[in-house]
């Protein structure tokens, strides 16, 4: 059974790459099953190319089967994509800069902390 993840953001280039190879390797046992970014016009781009649909952040970050979650938004959105996602139980991968400050920085620690 495939891990089902969720991508947060697409500003990055690199998830791109391994996004692309989990697409066409059915066999490493990850399933990307949505993507969101704010810009609706790369969302819709690059989950065409990443064999994924379109979902608002509500829909991953509510999907149970949605485990893990890869934020790779703009780092202007990582604190507060980390905090949504820690609340909703998922297991995040996220892209540096972690975050713009230490404090932000500060936020997402306690935020994964504090939801395991």
């Amino acid at each position: 059974m495939a891990v089902k993840v969720g991508i947060l953001g697409s500003a990055h280039g690199h998830v791109m790459t391994y996004g692309a190879v989990w697409a066409n390797d059915p066999s490493l046992g990850i399933e990307i099953a949505g993507l969101y970014d704010h810009d609706a016009e790369r969302a819709n781009q690059n989950a065409a190319a990443l064999k994924t649909v379109v979902k608002s952040l509500d829909e991953i970050l509510e999907d149970r089967e949605i485990t893990a979650v890869v934020v790779s938004s703009e780092t202007v959105y990582h604190c507060e994509l980390v905090e949504k996602a820690a609340a909703a139980g998922k297991a995040i991968i996220c892209y540096k800069p972690m975050a713009l400050n230490l404090e932000q920085a500060n936020r997402m620690v306690a935020a994964v902390e504090k939801y395991n």
